[in-house]
């Protein structure tokens, strides 16, 4: 079936401002009409993230993503040791800085891997500039804690592994010491970063289990159906629970109750669209970070931020790149 991707996105993305205009009017809430200026002003950074992002190849942009994370781990190095007025630590331990707080800095380390990974495999990056941006990349998920970021890593594992049981032998023992070599040499200043005695806190997390996160579905259920089917407004979902007033850590029910069926309508095919394209391209690092996307939206709050929507543009933005000569070969293992 042929489609126009970037035609459909224009569309969905029109159709999703209406929704928060249409929530607007009928609410007399202009905090929602101003979230559609929002929405239009990301599409159109993303729109030109593309025209950019087409001029170059996929090593280009895997240099710059490795450039970036090594920033983001010197940033928070440089907070947590020198500059301890930028250094921000959350009750329950998580670090971040005041440049990327805890709960967004995982995103950096974690939604990059299938990009860095798919560089190895097309040998646009060698074996020690891999292991680095493994390195920091997992160091950036394991400083943050986020239970989120460690279910996506092992997915991205998963991925791995899946790609190389089709590989030749060789080849896949080599990038599985490369990994292995990696994660052990992560955890080792992981633990001199963390306080004398701490454990592994993003597991220790993970194990804990998420009450206040069940109690916010609960109430983003009950306000979705309120509200059915026009939304309330944006912002309104939200749930009481022991740690305060919360938002709803699901952005599809609470966009149901905020922006309604038409919204939700939209954006859930906004992401269909991004991964139908991640195919066509021939791209599995493209795909891969879409599930991402997809998967952190099912447990963080609807948002019209680019902290959540850039990482769908830069999917994007890896899809419509001049194709490299080796990630054929990584497409045809793959999709």
């Amino acid at each position: 079936m042929k489609y126009n991707a970037p035609l459909l996105m224009v569309m969905l993305m029109l159709l999703l401002m209406m929704a928060f205009a249409l929530v607007s009017l009928l609410t007399s809430n202009m905090y929602s009409f101003y979230q559609a200026i929002k929405i239009l002003a990301i599409f159109w950074m993303g729109y030109n993230f593309c025209l950019l992002g087409s001029l170059c190849g996929h090593r280009q942009q895997v240099i710059s993503v490795i450039v970036v994370l090594f920033g983001c781990v010197a940033l928070f190095l440089l907070s947590k040791f020198l500059l301890v007025r930028f250094y921000v630590e959350l009750g329950d331990g998580r670090s971040g800085t005041e440049i990327f707080y805890p709960g967004v800095m995982w995103k950096i380390g974690a939604l990059f891997l299938p990009l860095i990974i798919a560089a190895r495999i097309q040998d646009a990056i060698g074996n020690l500039l891999f292991v680095c941006a493994c390195l920091c990349a997992g160091f950036l998920v394991l400083v943050d804690g986020s239970r989120t970021a460690l279910l996506y890593v092992l997915a991205v594992g998963l991925w791995v592994l899946i790609i190389y049981l089709k590989g030749s032998r060789l080849t896949r023992l080599k990038l599985f010491a490369l990994a292995g070599f990696a994660i052990a040499i992560c955890v080792t200043p992981f633990y001199l970063i963390q306080s004398e005695g701490a454990g592994l806190l993003v597991v220790e997390r993970l194990m804990e289990g998420d009450p206040i996160r069940m109690a916010m579905l609960s109430a983003g259920i009950e306000h979705a159906i309120e509200c059915f089917p026009l939304g309330c407004g944006f912002g309104t979902s939200v749930a009481h629970t022991g740690a305060g007033t919360m938002v709803v850590h699901n952005a599809y029910i609470a966009a149901l109750g905020e922006i309604g069926v038409l919204g939700l309508t939209a954006f859930v095919c906004v992401l269909l669209i991004g991964m139908l394209k991640a195919i066509d391209s021939r791209s599995p690092a493209t795909f891969m970070v879409l599930v991402g996307v997809v998967f952190l939206f099912s447990l963080h709050p609807f948002s019209t931020e680019m902290s959540e929507w850039g990482w769908y543009w830069l999917a994007w933005v890896w899809a419509v790149a001049k194709r490299d000569p080796g990630l054929e070969a990584v497409a045809q293992r793959s999709l």
